[in-house]
């Protein structure tokens, strides 16, 4: 693998849905294939929008973290649950550190700002934005001011000044 340049995989893993033992069946035989070939495993753990509750309910995400984890994933990345305590069980549950994904495109950059400062403080690793980046206006702000809240600690308030 090192030949082709390939540092990590990233797996889907699907908690609650008709298909969830194969999904992460599915899922362990990657882990697997990982630690052969020295490759780190990003396991994208997403409940089911088909459970009782909604899918980014902190009881779904942080049981969805844990059997990544479980599996053997070395970085989580999956929903905010809405507020820094609720994704803080999630951090504090699983085995392996989170990342917060972007998901659909929010309302507004500063929305998904105030996303990962709440991750962040939540004691996630970090964040794992596409469209809240590339659709964004101003695509290299977004990258920075995300940087400032990742790594420097700033709020989103002090890190949307990277947006003008």
């Amino acid at each position: 693998m090192a030949t082709m340049g390939v540092d990590a995989v990233v797996a889907m893993g699907y908690v609650g849905t008709k298909r969830e033992t194969e999904s992460l069946s599915g899922l362990g035989l990657v882990a697997t294939a990982c630690q052969i070939h020295g490759l780190a495993l990003v396991a994208e753990m997403l409940p089911s929008d088909d459970l009782p509750k909604p899918a980014h309910s902190e009881e779904y995400v942080a049981l969805a973290s844990r059997l990544g984890s479980e599996l053997g994933a070395d970085l989580i990345e999956t929903l905010y649950t809405g507020s820094v305590d609720s994704f803080r069980k999630v951090t504090k549950g699983s085995l392996s550190p989170v990342a917060v994904a972007g998901g659909p495109k929010m309302q507004s950059e500063v929305d998904a700002l105030h996303v990962a400062e709440g991750a962040v403080k939540a004691g996630g690793a970090g964040v794992v934005f596409g469209r809240n980046v590339w659709q964004s206006k101003n695509p290299l702000g977004m990258i920075k001011a995300l940087v400032k809240i990742v790594h420097a600690e700033k709020s989103a308030t002090e890190a949307a000044s990277e947006l003008r």
